[in-house]
């Protein structure tokens, strides 16, 4: 099997921090070691010291070694994860599961028993930590609205045809922000693999660029927006990657000229989507963030309203 790409690498990682409480290593009946055995991957389980190392090894080595094995194996932690969460009083939230969903569409596997919607209704929901009530807004957008919207943006993730993704992509942003009221004008439009627009949020102009590729937005990306910016003192930007940002892209927008871009992901999408936050609510909480750091990019899962 060839080597495993790098964003194939990349959602690795995410998947073995996203499972990595649903199930011990070791003092239970049922462990990861003994979940591998029962999914005949066995001999893909690292002998290193800890879970926190030996996960992701595990995991890369049965997408890369095993592939065929990967689904079943996922489905069989998250059943065993259920049960074994449950005993500890700690039962397993949908946003986990859903965010498992979420990194596997990465890797372009889509595991029907775990988008079964009475199975996801059926597990317990809870606002991620530091996270508050919603403050109502004046053009709140309705729980149907926001599910459709969400639903839409979970099949984006399952087209592997780029072209049909991005064209897809457009009218989703287009309603995406018309549903929240902030007037996005025109279409959006693809450049390439960028997307522009612009919608008006309390008085100021937004340009939007939005980004759904393999690799994350660098700095380059992040300053020809600033750039655009800066034509005007009530116009900001919002550069949105799908894939996140390297590690050195926003430190470098702190260097100099005035902060004036914030950034998300298509986590930081996802929460919104799942009502964690109102757009409004994101828009403040990240300006806010920018404003006192310079850095454009810091995920809504690390920020408070």
């Amino acid at each position: 099997m060839p080597p495993l790409t790098m964003i194939e690498s990349q959602a690795i990682a995410e998947l073995a921090e996203a499972l990595y409480d649903f199930l011990p290593a070791s003092f239970s009946a049922v462990t990861w070691p003994v979940v591998a055995e029962r999914s005949g991957v066995q001999d893909c389980w690292p002998n290193v010291g800890s879970k926190r190392q030996a996960l992701p090894i595990f995991l890369n080595n049965v997408l890369e070694h095993r592939r065929g094995k990967f689904c079943d194996l996922i489905v069989k932690v998250v059943q065993q994860g259920i049960n074994y969460r449950l005993r500890k009083s700690n039962p397993v939230k949908r946003e986990e599961v859903e965010r498992v969903n979420l990194i596997l569409l990465k890797v372009n596997f889509k595991i029907p028993e775990l988008h079964d919607r009475p199975f996801l209704d059926g597990l317990a929901a809870s606002k991620p930590e530091g996270m508050t009530a919603h403050r109502p807004e004046n053009n709140a957008v309705s729980s149907e609205t926001i599910e459709k919207l969400h639903q839409r943006f979970l099949k984006l993730f399952a087209e592997s045809n780029e072209q049909k993704r991005g064209l897809a992509f457009e009218p989703f942003l287009t309603d995406f922000f018309s549903a929240h009221g902030l007037d996005p004008k025109g279409s959006f439009r693809i450049v390439g693999e960028q997307i522009d627009g612009s919608f008006e949020w309390q008085g100021n102009t937004f340009l939007v660029e939005a980004r759904w590729r393999s690799k994350t937005a660098n700095t380059a990306d992040l300053l020809v927006l600033r750039g655009k910016a800066e034509k005007s003192e009530w116009t900001r930007g919002l550069f949105i990657s799908i894939n996140g940002f390297s590690d050195l892209a926003t430190p470098t927008l702190q260097i100099g000229r005035k902060a004036n871009l914030i950034a998300m992901s298509g986590q930081d999408l996802i929460l919104i989507l799942e009502r964690h936050w109102t757009l409004h609510d994101a828009l403040r909480a990240k300006l806010r963030h920018t404003g006192e750091t310079a850095e454009a990019y810091k995920p809504l899962s690390e920020l408070t309203k």
